[in-house]
């Protein structure tokens, strides 16, 4: 009578978990974030694996400088555009640099959408932390890293590229960023 009462346990157990996973509804911009790391995955995946290389400092300041440069001009959607350009030139030709250079920028990014008024942008989901790790994630395992060895590469990504934004709201002109003496 005990086992099948364990039993009962468990089973409620895993119905409740799976309804609540279930009722979790993903938004547009997150399922159209979802799908575009999955092709990039598949566009890394069929290319012939390079070495891993290490990360290295120069290709984290080149993402921050180009993400910096995308905010300032065209704001959010400006950054949007040029992960997913980079991301997509990683499909065509990976290299680990070139996959750093995407995460510092995206990562810079993700600061950038918590810093501003995120009702306001419709890309939100997109450079949302956990969509933008996943590409991160996605693109590395991939190209053949090993997913905990990933997880360490992108919370070390994370580390360095972390607090580079300073309040700034990316819907604003870089005319009217300047304006208010906010800087990159």
């Amino acid at each position: 009578m005990g086992a099948w009462l364990g039993l009962g346990a468990i089973v409620i157990i895993l119905v409740a978990v799976a309804s609540q996973c279930s009722t979790e509804t993903q938004t547009p911009a997150q399922l159209a974030a979802a799908e575009f790391a999955q092709n990039t995955s598949q566009g890394i995946a069929a290319q012939t694996a390079d070495p891993i290389e290490p990360m290295n400092r120069a290709s984290l300041r080149q993402g921050l400088a180009d993400m910096r440069a995308a905010i300032k001009a065209e704001g959010i959607s400006g950054a949007m555009i040029y992960s997913q350009n980079c991301y997509e030139g990683l499909s065509r030709k990976f290299t680990w640099v070139r996959m750093d250079v995407c995460g510092a920028a995206d990562m810079l990014a993700v600061q950038a959408v918590d810093v501003a008024d995120s009702i306001r942008l419709s890309e939100i989901g997109y450079f949302e932390s956990e969509v933008a790790a996943g590409r991160y994630l996605a693109a590395a395992t991939s190209a053949g890293q090993d997913a905990s060895e990933a997880d360490q590469r992108l919370e070390k990504l994370k580390a360095q590229t972390r607090d580079r934004v300073e309040a700034i709201d990316p819907q604003q002109s870089s005319a009217e960023n300047e304006d208010n003496g906010i800087s990159f």
